[in-house]
């Protein structure tokens, strides 16, 4: 079998790379690599192509060589307050044009890897659209466009929340800023009192989604487990060493809780590998030994 990764250089694609060469696939990535990891990406059963998805010429005859298309290429929640336009434009019409080019392929299976961000509070509904900000947005319409090319072939939308592992680049959520802050035994800034509950998920159980969905077609949401953002400063300073939690008010552009619940996924059969307890370790040196 044989996959097309767009953004496949980046957090959850290099994962989701890995995953598809264990399973016997061959790989396709796509990735224009102004986030992404080239030489992580380079490997064998690997053909990488750069390109930019908002560009069509990039992207016309690529995917008729593949049974699958997992879209991961997007611009990151953190780039998406300072370049707005930039988001909406790769988020939206920038997905518009992998399904266009994926119809033409005659694709048979098109995963859709969306964003916990697309609705904000707590135990949000799949499906559910309430954006918070122009990163939510623009993945928000992705998804509608993704479920209107449901009628020209099986597409999967996944939405993960708060993703961590080893291999997160120092710019990604929350981790990383407070993984950072602990490290450099800087504060760990808290917005509020630190009682906000979020669903965070594993990478490892991100892409274990993805590959899943092939099989068990849906809108799932991806959560592995929730936690306050108080418990979650004291397990990275626990584990450091160093650092301290610091407490401010609550800005205008911050939410509350963002979780999920994902009972629609597990009881469709999938079940979760990674927890923080096994996994917060290894993403902290992750970060420790990070090197672009």
């Amino acid at each position: 079998m044989r996959a097309c990764v767009t953004g496949g250089a980046g957090f959850v694609g290099r994962c989701l790379v890995q995953l598809l060469l264990e399973r016997g696939w061959a790989v396709q990535v796509l990735d224009d690599f102004s986030t992404g990891l080239w030489n992580e990406v380079f490997l064998p059963g690997v053909k990488v192509f750069r390109g930019d998805i908002v560009h069509y010429e990039d992207l016309k005859g690529l995917f008729s060589w593949a049974d699958a298309v997992f879209h991961l290429a997007a611009v990151p929640r953190w780039a998406g307050f300072s370049k707005p336009l930039c988001c909406l434009e790769v988020n939206g019409l920038g997905t518009l044009k992998v399904l266009l080019a994926a119809r033409e392929a005659r694709i048979r299976h098109f995963v859709h890897v969306s964003s916990g961000s697309v609705s904000i509070g707590p135990d949000v509904k799949p499906e559910s659209f309430e954006p918070e900000n122009m990163y939510g947005l623009s993945k928000a319409v992705g998804e509608l466009y993704a479920k209107f090319f449901q009628r020209y072939f099986e597409v999967s939308i996944l939405r993960p929340f708060h993703v961590y592992g080893r291999g997160m680049g120092p710019a990604e959520n929350i981790f990383t800023r407070f993984i950072k802050a602990a490290l450099a035994d800087e504060p760990l800034t808290i917005y509020g009192d630190g009682s906000q509950r979020l669903s965070v998920t594993w990478v490892g159980d991100a892409a274990r989604a993805c590959f899943w969905t092939l099989e068990h077609s849906g809108f799932y949401a991806v959560a592995g487990e929730t936690i306050t953002v108080n418990d979650l400063a004291d397990q990275i300073i626990g584990l450091i060493g160093s650092g301290r939690k610091e407490s401010i008010g609550m800005p205008d552009w911050a939410y509350g809780d963002h979780t999920s619940g994902c009972d629609r996924l597990v009881r469709a059969g999938f079940s979760f590998e990674g927890t923080l307890e096994k996994k917060l370790p290894e993403t902290i040196e992750s970060l420790r030994n990070w090197k672009t």
